[in-house]
C-alpha cells in the first residue's frame, strides 16, 4: 500500500525538529516515498532546497506549512497543516506566512485564515488538547458536527481533511475509537497522518534533548517525555501495521491528497527591477546619455578607442536587458560618493567594464591595463552580472537605508541567514543541560578549537584521546551522540551583513518576507 508523509517539520521549525532537508529527502527516497510533504511551522526557508533535492531523488515535492488557528481570545487552539494544490496556493502560502512573520503573529482565526484558503487543502491536526478532540472526549456528537462544518465552511469541496494520529499515546487511541463509533455522522474526510520531528526511532533522545535546550531546562535520559516517542519518518508498512484495516481510507487519502498538490517553481525567470528613469521610460537611452556624458569625465578627451568600446559594451547591454542593472548600482554608489561614504574601487571581472568606469561604479581604467570586457559579460554565455561592491562596514546600512527609501518596503528586503548548531557551542549547551561535571566539560572543549570547522563526528575519529576517554563515561557516550544528531541545525535567525533584494514587483510575489531587526524585512529565503 502507498502512503505518503503530509506532516513533517524540518529543523527550520527552529528546535521543532532534528531533521536536516538533504538527510529528509535521502531517506524518504531509501524507504521507497514517491511524494513527500514539508510542513515547517509558519515560515517556508526550506521549500527551495527540499524541491529541488526532490526533483534529484525523483521524489514529487508537496510544499506546505503548519498554522496555529486562534480562537477569539488568541490563545492556541488548533494546528492546522496547509498544502498547496498549484502555484496560486504556493502565492497563498507566501502571502500567509509573510503576514504571520512580517507581523510577529502567533496564529491566525479562523475568519483570517479564510482569506487564504483559495488554492491549498486543509488537514485539521486532531491534537489531544485540540477543541474537537476534547469535544470528542465529553461525546458532544452535535457541537463536533457545528465545528467540523465551520471549518469546512473555509474550504472548497473536497480540499477539507480531519487528521488522525496514532504515535502509540492512550489519549490517541481512546480519540481513534471514539471516531470510529461515530465517523458514519461525522460526514468528515479523514486522513491518517505521522508527525514526524526526527527520522529514524532511535532520534527520539536527541529530539527530546533539543527540547530541554528549546525550554532551558536540565535533561536526563531517565526521565523521557512518552510523548516524544514513535515522531519518525515510519514506512508505509509501519503506518499500515499501525492503523489497521479500520482506517485503509484514511490512509489511502494521503494519496488522493498527493495527486491534488502540483506546484512547480521556474529558476529561469528574469526578474529584473527598473530604474525610475527620470522623464523617460526608455533606461537604455538615459543609460547611453549618461554614459557618453561621463566618458568626457573621466576622459578629458577620450579617444576612438574609448567611444567604440563604449558603444560596443552598451550594445551588449542592451542586448542581454542589463541597463537597468547598471543604473541602479551606479545610482546607489554615486549617493554613497555623495555622502563620503566609503567605496571600494572595484574588483573581480567587473572592472574589465568600461560603463562601470566611466558610471563610477569601479575607479580602475580597463583601457589602461588591458581588462578584457567579455570576462564579465558575454551574451554567448548569459549570467547576470556580478558587480562586487565594497562600502565602509559603519556606514554600510546609510547606503541599505537610501535603497530601502528609494524603491519602497515592498520591494526591498535584506537576506536572512542561520545560526547553527556548531561544534563548541552545542557540546557547551548540551553539557549544561545534561549537567555534564565540569572536569569533563574542561576536558572536552579543550579538544574542540574556537574557530574550528571540524565536524563533532570528524573530530572523534581523528583523537584516540578523546575516543579513549568517552569510552570511560557513559553520559559522555550519550552526549557526543545526540552531538552528532543536533550539529549543523538551524539555532536562530540572523541578517546577512551585505545582501539586499530589490524586486520590480512586491516581493511577497516571488519570495516570503520576514520581519528584521529594524524596519527592513528579510528575505524567509537564505
Amino acid at each position: 500500500m502507498a502512503y505518503t508523509h503530509l506532516q513533517v517539520r524540518s529543523g527550520y521549525s527552529l528546535l521543532k525538529s532534528t531533521i536536516t532537508i538533504d538527510k529528509l529527502v535521502k531517506k524518504a527516497s531509501d524507504k521507497g516515498f514517491k511524494a513527500l510533504a514539508l510542513t515547517d511551522e509558519h515560515v517556508l526557508h526550506g521549500v527551495i532546497p527540499f524541491y529541488q533535492q526532490c526533483q534529484r531523488f525523483g521524489i514529487k515535492p508537496i510544499i506546505g506549512m503548519i498554522v496555529h488557528v486562534l480562537d477569539e481570545h488568541e490563545e492556541y487552539e488548533e494546528e492546522m497543516i496547509l498544502l498547496a494544490k498549484n502555484n496560486h496556493g504556493y502565492k497563498q502560502l507566501i502571502q500567509l506566512s509573510s503576514h504571520l512573520k512580517v507581523n510577529h503573529l502567533k496564529g491566525l482565526t479562523k475568519q483570517q485564515l479564510a482569506n487564504f484558503s483559495d488554492g491549498l487543502i486543509g488537514i485539521l491536526s486532531m491534537q489531544p488538547l485540540s477543541h474537537v478532540a476534547l469535544q470528542l472526549q465529553k461525546q458532544n456528537l452535535m457541537d463536533i458536527k457545528s465545528i467540523l462544518q465551520e471549518w469546512q465552511s473555509l474550504w472548497h469541496e473536497d480540499d477539507f481533511y480531519l487528521g488522525i494520529q496514532n504515535h502509540g499515546q492512550s489519549i490517541e487511541n481512546h480519540l481513534l475509537s471514539l471516531i470510529e463509533q461515530y465517523q458514519g455522522e461525522l460526514a468528515v474526510q479523514m486522513v491518517a497522518l505521522q508527525d514526524v520531528r526526527y527520522l529514524e526511532a532511535e532520534d527520539a533522545l536527541a529530539y527530546d534533548c533539543l527540547q530541554a535546550i528549546r525550554k532551558g531546562e536540565r535533561w536526563s535520559q531517565e526521565h523521557i517525555d512518552s510523548s516524544v516517542y514513535n515522531r519518525h519518518l515510519r514506512t508505509a508498512e509501519e503506518m499500515q501495521a499501525v492503523f489497521g484495516d479500520p482506517w485503509l481510507k484514511a490512509l489511502e487519502a494521503t494519496e488522493d491528497i498527493q495527486q491534488k498538490c502540483q506546484v512547480t517553481i521556474d529558476f529561469n525567470q528574469s526578474l529584473m527591477p527598473k530604474f525610475p528613469v527620470p522623464h523617460s521610460d526608455d533606461a537604455h537611452a538615459y543609460l547611453e546619455s549618461l554614459c557618453f556624458k561621463r566618458l568626457y569625465e573621466r576622459y578629458t578627451e577620450p579617444n576612438q578607442e574609448a567611444k567604440d568600446r563604449l558603444t560596443y559594451e552598451l550594445d551588449v547591454i542592451k542586448s542581454m536587458d542589463f541597463s537597468d542593472y547598471f543604473l541602479i548600482v551606479s545610482d546607489f554608489v554615486q549617493y554613497a560618493k555623495q555622502k563620503q561614504i566609503m567605496v571600494g574601487p572595484g574588483r573581480g571581472s567587473a572592472a574589465g567594464s568600461l560603463v562601470a568606469y566611466v558610471l563610477g561604479i569601479t575607479d580602475i581604467d580597463p583601457l589602461k591595463y588591458g581588462l578584457l570586457f567579455e570576462r564579465f559579460l558575454n551574451p554567448e554565455r548569459v549570467t547576470m552580472p556580478d558587480i562586487d561592491i565594497d562600502f565602509s562596514d559603519h556606514r554600510r546600512d546609510e547606503v541599505i537605508e537610501y535603497v530601502y527609501q528609494k524603491y519602497g518596503a515592498d520591494y526591498v528586503a535584506q537576506i536572512i541567514t542561520f545560526g547553527t548548531f556548531a561544534a563548541r557551542s552545542l557540546l557547551r549547551e548540551l553539557m549544561k543541560v545534561m549537567e555534564i561535571n565540569q572536569q569533563d566539560v574542561n576536558v572536552i572543549l579543550r579538544q574542540f578549537p574556537v574557530e574550528s570547522r571540524v565536524t563533532i563526528k570528524e573530530h572523534i575519529q581523528q583523537s584516540q584521546e578523546l575516543q579513549a576517554y568517552i569510552k570511560q563515561h557513559p553520559s559522555l557516550k550519550l552526549l557526543f551522540k545526540i552531538a552528532i544528531k543536533l550539529e549543523g541545525l538551524p539555532r536562530h535567525v540572523s541578517t546577512h551583513a551585505a545582501g539586499v533584494i530589490i524586486s520590480q514587483q512586491p516581493l511577497t510575489e516571488h519570495v516570503p518576507l520576514t520581519a528584521g531587526s529594524g524596519e527592513i524585512h528579510l528575505t524567509q529565503f537564505p
